[in-house]
């Protein structure tokens, strides 16, 4: 399944790449590294924290490997952060949302956005039964705190932002993952990417649907805390 997704990581990859240059920017639950490094490499002043420590030892591993020195990793609780108010201009991270307490995280997000940052994050839905029905079979790669969002999560960052943009990804496409190891799979790719972009602006309701979405949080409300 995850041989598919090449479009819907190159659309956030570029997104967070283009919100970036010369600004803060936070990972949040970078892993060994993540895309922070790619960041730093392209101007940003970039921190990356996990809550494991072996992934910071392995991502201040790779930075010093690559001479990066405009960066920064800590291990840290992704829904208690350590950072003053307004520290970061973009705050962004993958497959991390969908293991937190929404309420939590997108508290702490808001708080230490700078006043015109943006959060943007690549996330799992929960609505597709191929997907579903891959996940009940492979629950060797799922952790107990794991809960792929539903429409109504994307609704939960009212009261914290102003502004949510979703973009949806693989529907149609998923049915290429049978010829993953064929000949012309990424044009087959491209062309049922595409599709679904077609699809979903000519059938909103099928959005729900979507394995993946990349969602972008603008406007922070002021902290009252």
């Amino acid at each position: 399944f995850y041989s598919i997704t090449i479009a819907s990581k190159e659309y956030y990859r570029e997104i967070v790449k283009k919100n970036c240059q010369s600004k803060k920017v936070l990972e949040y639950g970078c892993g060994p590294g993540g895309l922070s490094l790619l960041f730093a490499q392209n101007g940003a002043h970039a921190t990356g924290i996990d809550i494991s420590s072996v992934a910071i030892s392995q991502a201040k591993s790779r930075a010093r490997e690559l001479q990066i020195e405009n960066i920064e990793y800590f291990v840290m609780d992704a829904e208690a952060l350590e950072f003053k108010n307004k520290s970061f201009d973009v705050v962004c991270g993958s497959w991390i949302v969908h293991h937190l307490d929404l309420h939590k995280a997108f508290s702490e997000i808001r708080r230490v956005l700078k006043p015109n940052g943006m959060a943007i994050f690549y996330e799992p839905l929960g609505h597709n039964f191929l997907i579903n029905s891959f996940r009940k079979m492979t629950p060797s790669l799922r952790s107990e705190d794991e809960h792929p969002l539903k429409i109504i999560d994307l609704k939960k960052y009212k009261g914290y932002f102003a502004k949510s943009e979703n973009k949806f990804f693989h529907f149609f496409s998923l049915l290429t993952v049978p010829f993953c190891k064929a000949p012309g799979f990424k044009y087959l790719l491209k062309l049922t990417c595409a599709v679904d972009s077609l699809l979903f602006n000519l059938f909103p309701f099928l959005k729900k649907y979507a394995w993946i979405v990349v969602i972008v949080f603008s406007q922070p409300y002021k902290n009252t805390n």
